[in-house]
């Protein structure tokens, strides 16, 4: 006699619940594929952290029992669930009752509650759909266990936390199976991601890229079999049709942990030879130059202006504005040159404010033409800057902009770096890269490599154009730089 799965407690659920709880039933299909990943060992001790009402430990519970081990022992001794859903745990722990009366490990708890973990012990299989749902969806009493997790700090999610739960639970030679949402592999700046090739603790990704493996929910998904063995290649399918599709069938891509980062995970083989000897035929972009952001005004259309000088002013639409509060500036996403308002003085290395009574004295046309603006300037920063309504809304970056530089867009279609000798302009809506030999580092940037490299490792965005951020492009190595 086999255990049969609970398939109509999910309708009885609000959206409302499903939502807060991140509840979404698995598919059959991806219970057997994970299962057969994990389940290798005899007698294994086996842990779903968000059982629900047991997919996973129901169709573990059968395929144990099939080995020859009746049900009552496999739930007293081999079977472990967790779920902050009392109705679920109840409704499994009634399937159970029925082959063991007396003694089954479900528990009605938080699995992100490391005081509950202490005694719950070490697995040889972590198994399971852990929740999906945003920090700003977590109820509040139970946003506090995540400050105990590393990787759920700013925008995070629950099962971002339960990845690490489940390697935390896993004995030295145990094994996780987890089907979550892709995002961590798709983000090329995931900490998540980055910890767990630096560990070398994927065994097997499986994408499943645009299609939808649960009905009715737009969730974007993978399949995350993972353990704490030494190797040195991890296998990478995707899914790219799912419909008559045997997960088995497709066709693995063997990834070497020496080769792959956050950037290269999912590029296609023939890519990936060609991005490491980018990032390996000379010294990294990040070791040559300082990256650095421009300014950062909250209002960049207010205080950037174009025009020419003339007489010691500069006419912007009907105002004069006084040459001595400009600096030359580049608007870097679109090269645009012109000026912008500095209400600052630069002394001894500090960006010294300009008081109002001074602007207004001493540089009237500013300050009439600002004056024009001041509705607009306070509610820069949700009003947070009302009371120094004349200056930027940030004040990082207003020393750090000074000197010869190579401009940096952040985004780009042909890659065109623009090399400013001009040492007091200053810049916004990008960076700039601040060292030596920055024509050599110019010409690389504009090379095919270059623009093939960055055509493999960005995000890709409408019209054809690609990111290029700090963090993507600190790798590419200059070649031409590597005897100097």
């Amino acid at each position: 006699m086999y255990l049969k799965i609970v398939e109509n407690y999910e309708q009885s659920l609000s959206a409302q619940i499903k939502k807060e709880q991140g509840i979404v039933y698995t598919p059959k299909f991806i219970v057997n594929y994970l299962l057969d990943k994990t389940i290798a060992k005899e007698n294994p001790r086996i842990l779903d952290p968000a059982c629900g009402t047991g997919n996973f430990l129901i169709e573990a519970t059968n395929r144990l029992h099939r080995r020859g081990k009746s049900i009552k022992s496999i739930i007293e001794e081999n079977i472990f669930g967790i779920d902050c859903d009392y109705q679920a745990i109840s409704t499994l722990k009634s399937m159970f009752a029925k082959h063991c009366p007396s003694h089954y490990n479900l528990y009605t708890a938080n699995a992100l509650d490391k005081n509950f973990l202490q005694n719950i012990g070490k697995f040889d299989v972590v198994v399971g759909n852990p929740p999906y749902v945003k920090i700003q969806n977590i109820r509040p009493y139970e946003r506090a266990f995540l400050k105990d997790w590393t990787f759920t700090k700013g925008d995070t999610d629950l099962y971002v936390a339960f990845i690490e739960l489940a390697f935390s639970l896993i004995k030295d030679d145990g094994i996780i199976g987890f089907i979550v949402p892709s995002g961590f592999i798709k983000n090329k700046m995931s900490a998540l991601l980055e910890w767990l090739l630096e560990n070398r603790y994927i065994e097997e990704l499986l994408d499943f890229e645009s299609n939808q493996v649960f009905p009715g929910v737009t969730t974007y998904t993978c399949l995350l079999v993972g353990n704490k063995r030494s190797k040195s290649h991890f296998v990478l399918k995707k899914a790219s049709h799912l419909a008559d599709t045997d997960l088995d069938d497709l066709e693995p891509i063997l990834k070497d942990y020496d080769k792959v980062n956050n950037r290269t995970l999912l590029i296609a083989p023939d890519n990936e030879d060609f991005v490491y000897r980018m990032e390996n035929s000379g010294p990294k972009l990040k070791d040559l130059v300082d990256i650095r952001v421009g300014l950062q005004t909250s209002a960049d259309r207010l205080f950037f202006l174009r025009g020419e000088l003339e007489d010691g002013f500069l006419t912007y639409k009907g105002y004069r504005i006084e040459r001595e509060i400009l600096l030359p500036c580049c608007k870097v996403s679109r090269r645009q040159y012109g000026y912008i308002i500095f209400p600052y003085h630069i002394e001894d290395n500090k960006a010294i404010p300009m008081s109002e009574g001074e602007i207004k004295e001493k540089h009237k046309g500013a300050y009439i033409y600002l004056l024009r603006h001041k509705v607009e300037l306070i509610k820069r920063e949700r009003g947070k800057i009302a009371g120094k309504w004349w200056l930027y809304g940030r004040a990082q970056s207003l020393t750090t902009l000074f000197g010869k530089k190579l401009f940096m867009p952040s985004m780009i279609k042909e890659p065109k770096f623009d090399l400013c000798e001009n040492e007091h302009m200053v810049y916004f809506s990008g960076y700039a890269m601040f060292g030596e030999n920055l024509k050599k580092i110019k010409e690389a940037l504009e090379s095919e490599d270059f623009k093939r490299y960055i055509h493999i490792t960005s995000k890709d965005f409408k019209s054809g154009w690609k990111a290029c951020s700090k963090y993507l492009i600190e790798n590419f190595s200059i070649s031409s730089l590597s005897v100097i």
